[in-house]
């Protein structure tokens, strides 16, 4: 049976809302079918268990899927047809027998553990016990963390991070923080970011280097600059694709790497993010191989090697983008790479590409 919350959302600011709307149903419609407490526990199922349609402003509840659970880091992804009305959850990594399988409620991965938690409990009524909130440093990825004011070396992290107001340890001095300091210190970096214009890119750059001495590098905050930059670096004024310096291509690939390698500990597996940065990053990867090559900076094995790993991640991309796994039935190179050449969904670029790739001799 699915959860309305009735005796806990009694408590909260959104009964209000549903005695407004019951006394709609009931007066204003003169709807005398249904009793008000079935109409609260209606509005209250929906509220517990329905989820957002893409491309309208509208949720909608899919009682099966409703009783999937939650995980802040999960190993399915649902997916909503908007024009079928058909919900579709999708494997996002090989789940053993007799796992559990749970997709994520929330909406994004950049939060901290304090203000996740707090909206899963505001949304759904629950406390989240999953492997990244029961872990102070959130399955490595430090994504709360700050960098110790007092030693300026350790990493300050939640000490018991299912509790709510715990305190927070640095883990090399062992200084401490209330929870409610280190929100503070988190919400005066997030205003200045607010001040910056989301296109410059020198400002933001200056303002990565001032801020990773006070947040830790993989900061949620700091993650979403960098990644606002990854998109700035071929998309801003001044700084189109075919206008990037080398050095600038060569941060594009750094804040990609950056990126994946945290996104990697939240959100492994299967996943559209990771396909859209492999897809737009390789690219560029490929032409500095070439371009290394002939200009004799590496070898044609250190060629051959840098190019397996780009169409390693080519092949991710292809599965992220399509939502479902890209069947690659040989090992040898020169297959995989003419493969890759005959997938639309590259397009005429990455053809092209791959096609200069078969031309040599060594790649096989």
């Amino acid at each position: 049976m699915l959860v309305d919350n009735a005796d806990i959302v009694k408590e909260t600011e959104d009964w209000a809302i549903q005695e407004k709307a019951v006394k709609f149903l009931r007066s204003r419609c003169e709807s005398e079918e249904f009793t008000e407490e079935e109409i609260h526990r209606a509005l209250g199922i929906f509220k517990s268990n329905s989820c957002n349609i893409a491309g309208f402003r509208a949720r909608a509840l899919f009682p099966t899927f409703s009783l999937i659970n939650h995980s802040c880091v999960r190993n399915a992804r649902h997916i909503v047809s908007s024009t079928e009305g058909i919900m579709e959850v999708v494997a996002q990594r090989d789940i053993k027998a007799g796992e559990e399988i749970n997709v994520r409620y929330t909406t994004g991965v950049l939060e901290t553990i304090t203000n996740r938690r707090k909206n899963i409990q505001s949304q759904w009524h629950f406390d989240c016990a999953c492997i990244r909130c029961s872990d102070n440093a959130e399955c490595s990825s430090y994504a709360s963390a700050i960098i110790c004011q007092k030693c300026r070396k350790g990493k300050v992290m939640p000490k018991s991070p299912l509790e709510q107001g715990c305190v927070w340890t640095c883990d090399s001095c062992e200084h401490s923080n209330t929870e409610i300091e280190v929100e503070n210190i988190v919400e005066k970096i997030k205003q200045s970011i607010e001040k910056i214009p989301d296109k410059d890119v020198t400002k933001l750059e200056n303002f990565l280097k001032i801020a990773e001495n006070i947040l830790h590098p993989n900061h949620c905050l700091l993650v979403g600059v960098k990644m606002n930059l990854f998109g700035l670096y071929g998309a801003a004024p001044g700084l189109q694709l075919q206008q990037l310096s080398q050095a600038q291509i060569a941060r594009k690939i750094q804040l990609a790497d950056e990126y994946v390698g945290f996104m990697e500990k939240l959100d492994p597996g299967l996943t559209a993010w990771k396909g859209q940065i492999f897809y737009e990053v390789n690219r560029f990867k490929i032409v500095i191989n070439m371009q290394n090559l002939q200009a004799q900076k590496v070898s044609i094995d250190q060629f051959v090697k840098t190019l397996e790993k780009s169409v390693t991640e080519l092949e991710q991309a292809v599965a992220g983008i399509a939502g479902e796994k890209y069947s690659v039935t040989t090992t040898n190179l020169r297959e995989r790479v003419g493969m890759l050449a005959k997938v639309q969904l590259l397009g005429e670029g990455y053809k092209m590409l791959l096609n200069t790739c078969l031309k040599m001799p060594f790649v096989k």
